[in-house]
């Protein structure tokens, strides 16, 4: 689990009560872990690169705009983002021990579909595993309003149009829709709940907030 918030810590209490995320033998085995990681490896944890850099980059023209072939048709492109391989994941996630990886906006394998977003994470699953380092990687997608990268999946208006609704049940049963569909693609890191408290429009990402009344936002982070 990821220690977002210090139990010990009183934060607003009349709206939650924080608690523990691990046990003692869970904070034992971290110790152990972290006591046996090299600085390189401890490097590799801390980085979240995009999954799309670990394939063979096409040559690029001036404008950065990939350069197919005249002749390149569908299959090509379909190879271009076809689901990682074995070898691209050991020369990625393994070789840097990394600790997570991000599928940004538009990031999809092809097919889109949770097969070919399964396989993919599974090679990558195994080459964190066959790392110096051993561990398993998470594996992240911005799901907070869906699985918005992948094909036919469900998807609802962002934090600040759920915030209008002030329905704590809904937005329960959007956020456990989106943790499904993203856990059918092999991903286990949503980016959810989204806490954030907007209090000035000239924040970038305003719409991912809730509201702008702490009390609000602490009910529906809770429930999503």
């Amino acid at each position: 689990p990821h220690r977002v918030i210090d139990p010990r810590t009183r934060i607003n209490t009349h709206i939650y009560m924080a608690s523990p995320l691990t046990s003692a033998d869970d904070e034992a085995l971290i110790e152990e872990i972290l006591a046996r990681l090299t600085l390189r490896e401890k490097l590799g944890q801390m980085m979240q690169p995009d999954w799309r850099t670990f394939r063979s980059a096409p040559k690029l023209s001036e404008a950065g705009a990939a350069v197919l072939p005249a002749w390149a048709g569908s299959a090509v492109k379909r190879a271009l983002n076809a689901p990682l391989t074995d070898e691209q994941c050991d020369r990625s996630v393994g070789r840097h021990c990394l600790g997570s990886v991000l599928g940004g906006g538009g990031a999809c394998p092809t097919p889109n579909g949770p097969l070919a977003w399964q396989a993919q994470a599974a090679a990558m699953q195994r080459a964190a595993l066959r790392a110096s380092s051993g561990l398993p990687l998470l594996v992240c997608n911005d799901s907070v309003h869906g699985q918005a990268n992948l094909r036919d999946a469900t998807l609802f208006p962002h934090h600040i149009g759920q915030g209008c609704m002030r329905d704590e049940g809904l937005v329960e049963e959007l956020g456990a829709l989106a943790a499904r569909e993203s856990a059918a693609c092999g991903i286990n890191w949503i980016f959810s709940p989204c806490a954030a408290v907007a209090l000035d429009l000239r924040w970038g990402r305003t719409y991912e907030s809730f509201s702008e009344d702490p009390a609000l936002c602490g009910r529906l982070s809770a429930a999503e």
